[in-house]
């Protein structure tokens, strides 16, 4: 039953769709919900989260259930009246610390035996994250759970218009991407062998150099043809620009909502 429950939590993680999420209070409205239960069982639980956390991208209910089943199961196995819950930041990941456990039941225990871990686990993994016990120097057990710290979209705009790629970059939440520019061929190469987009943003019209033949070249270079590319251009040929690979179709003028609903639309998609 456990094996099945976390397999099926894990399927719905990797499928639901993604956002940017303020952990800190995430865990601290989890903490909320599940203080009754602590207050019925006779365990006080002690949280100690610093003030500035990184955001996670996840599916803000999936990763709370996760949590809630840890701290459920950490208030089973409490030694005494008190747990304590801490986080810290380290090498891109939060590093979440519950203490408290009773040493005597806890090592005797496999994580994925108990239904409410095994599913924590899962959903943690297809995040990235891990879900693990160890020990203090005093041998007394440490329930560890960890969530890898959301990194900015790499967005490559290939435009021959400054303006243009200004103007994204105030449309696009800050903290979410990174938007950077190609004008011509050249800069078009250097930007693609300093990094790998996430997403490209094309313009077809362009003077001396065709868009459409850029979007051909991007879906059959092995190292770009994964890349989506969102055609954004004044020209009404939707169908053309699909049918050469193009992920997605916006007109100019393009709004901030359509810009926005696409690209963390296509981002979720690839699995960020």
């Amino acid at each position: 039953p456990a094996r099945g429950a976390a397999g099926e939590a894990a399927k719905l993680a990797r499928q639901s769709s993604r956002q940017l999420v303020d952990l800190r209070q995430l865990v601290e409205g989890t903490v909320e919900t599940i203080l009754p239960l602590g207050r019925h069982q006779g365990v006080a639980l002690q949280v100690d989260i610093p003030a500035s956390l990184p955001a996670v991208y996840v599916d803000p209910g999936m990763l709370r259930q996760a949590v809630l089943n840890v701290l459920c199961e950490g208030i089973g196995l409490a030694a005494a009246g008190v747990l304590h819950l801490t986080a810290a930041e380290c090498r891109g990941e939060t590093l979440w610390q519950l203490r408290g456990l009773d040493a005597a039941r806890v090592p005797a225990r496999d994580l994925a035996s108990s239904p409410g871990l095994a599913v924590a686990r899962s959903v943690l993994e297809a995040y990235g994250g891990r879900l693990w016990l160890e020990q203090d120097a005093e041998q007394s057990p440490i329930l560890c759970f960890s969530v890898p710290a959301a990194k900015p979209a790499s967005i490559l705009v290939i435009d021959d218009d400054p303006d243009v790629v200004g103007l994204y970059q105030r449309y696009l939440p800050a903290g979410e991407c990174v938007v950077r520019m190609a004008r011509n061929r050249g800069e078009m190469a250097a930007e693609l062998a300093r990094a790998r987009p996430d997403l490209i943003l094309l313009d077809v019209l362009m003077p001396q150099w065709d868009g459409w033949s850029i979007l051909q070249q991007l879906k059959v270079m092995p190292e770009t043809r994964e890349i989506p590319v969102v055609v954004c251009s004044v020209l009404s040929q939707p169908g053309l620009a699909l049918a050469l690979g193009a992920a997605e179709v916006l007109n100019k003028p393009v709004s901030q909502e359509a810009l926005v609903r696409v690209v963390r639309r296509l981002l979720a998609w690839e699995g960020r």
